[in-house]
């Protein structure tokens, strides 16, 4: 084997390493912040989710906020193209938020919808 043969093989070996690193070693996990009982983080979406691990805790309400950029380009695009009509609708919808008890669906009440203002 020459030496031209031993470069190639370690500079082949140190590459292979190092995408086994990137691809497949324990992340670290971001930790959702706990504020008025609903766990809440930020994840942001370009090209990859980060942070791209999210630990929370059992039994507490978790609200996770997607930014996409080209989401909320295409949002102010909207509310242009409908003004009035678009901020009428963003005030009307509600926010997905899981119960914060679980009761059988028998005894549930109906409640009215939470709704979230919107965040610029």
């Amino acid at each position: 084997m020459g030496v031209t043969d031993m470069v190639v093989l370690v500079v082949a070996t140190a590459a292979a390493t190092v995408l086994g690193w990137y691809f497949f070693a324990p992340r670290r996990a971001h930790r959702a912040e706990l504020s008025d009982g609903v766990q809440r983080t930020h994840v942001s979406v370009r090209g990859a989710y980060q942070p791209d691990v999210v630990e929370v805790r059992q039994g507490l309400p978790v609200e996770i906020v997607f930014d996409r950029c080209l989401a909320r380009a295409e949002e102010r695009d909207v509310a242009i193209e409908f003004g009035d009509a678009w901020l009428t609708y963003v005030r009307r919808v509600p926010a997905f938020l899981p119960l914060r008890r679980r009761e059988p669906a028998a005894e549930r009440q109906d409640e009215p919808l939470q709704h979230s203002e919107r965040r610029s």
